[in-house]
């Protein structure tokens, strides 16, 4: 099994595709989208911003379900625009973007298509610092590499899934084997993408955008630090922003809230994972 072994070289066609389709998700769609919504007075933007949000989440939910021969990203691009569209189209109609995000149209396109968001300090956008690229451009080589040698060592055995690899269910370690390697793909290619999303805004706008992950396995102390603090932040704050300041607001209960988003939270992962997860069992059969 071993001595067939190779490096999970990363493929052209698929970054070609991913930039194509991330790029005409923002551009085409979101982009006008934003500005509908910055010229819309602020009484109607509550009914303009519920009806585009809900319609774009539906949408990039049901289109790849329709093109059965849509690659497997393009679907989990699709759900990610989908649920960030939602999500901040919400924040829109109650008011809740950041401070400063409807100080030009700029930094409002900015906010409404990029996932992370702008840095907005005192209103302003921040400005990007050739460091920042520098720091930003490692750590996202770093993911890469971290991602060819997991995917690598997963195409040894045959497959992705727990009971693919090492030595399958019938060995103690190997769900916990399993769960670690799982994990780590997980994180990489979240945070992968958001870092692609990062250096693709970042000298466009020419502004600084919020991290994706802050290295959760390998320096947080706590699940409570890893979780809270450190994994997904791009998904916290727009929870946070849309929902669960609002409900807050509205129950007068924390619990109630807190309840809520992580309903909330389970939801939007599965909107984002199952449609990918049936093409990819779909394209398998």
């Amino acid at each position: 099994m071993f001595s067939s072994c190779t490096l999970q070289l990363p493929s052209i066609a698929a970054w070609k595709y991913a930039i194509l389709m991330q790029t005409g998700l923002a551009f085409v769609i979101g982009t006008p989208l934003g500005i509908l919504l910055y010229y819309t007075p602020a009484k109607l933007r509550m009914v303009l911003g519920v009806t585009i949000g809900v319609t774009i989440a539906v949408l990039m939910a049901v289109v790849p379900r329709l093109l059965q021969e849509t690659h497997w990203m393009g679907s989990f691009l699709g759900a990610t625009f989908g649920f960030s569209t939602f999500f901040k189209c919400i924040a829109i109609a109650l008011g809740q973007y950041p401070s400063g995000a409807d100080n030009s149209l700029k930094a409002f396109v900015m906010f409404f298509i990029a996932l992370p968001e702008p840095v907005l300090v005192k209103g302003k956008l921040k400005r990007l610092t050739q460091q920042e690229v520098l720091n930003r451009f490692r750590l996202f080589i770093l993911k890469i590499l971290g991602l060819f040698v997991v995917l690598s060592f997963f195409n040894c055995f045959g497959g992705v899934f727990p009971s693919d690899f090492i030595g399958g269910s019938d060995m103690w370690y190997s769900p916990l084997i399993n769960g670690i390697l799982h994990l780590w793909f997980l994180y990489l290619f979240s945070a992968f993408c958001l870092d692609f999303s990062n250096l693709s805004y970042s000298p466009l706008f020419r502004a600084s955008f919020e991290d994706g992950f802050r290295n959760p396995l390998l320096e947080s102390r706590s699940l409570r630090d890893c979780w809270g603090f450190c994994w997904d932040l791009p998904i916290q704050v727009m929870l946070k922003r849309s929902m669960y300041i609002p409900i807050r607001k509205a129950s007068g209960g924390q619990e109630i809230a807190t309840v809520i988003i992580f309903g909330a939270s389970g939801s939007l992962h599965e909107y984002t994972f199952l449609p990918t997860i049936l093409l990819i069992i779909n394209h398998s059969k």
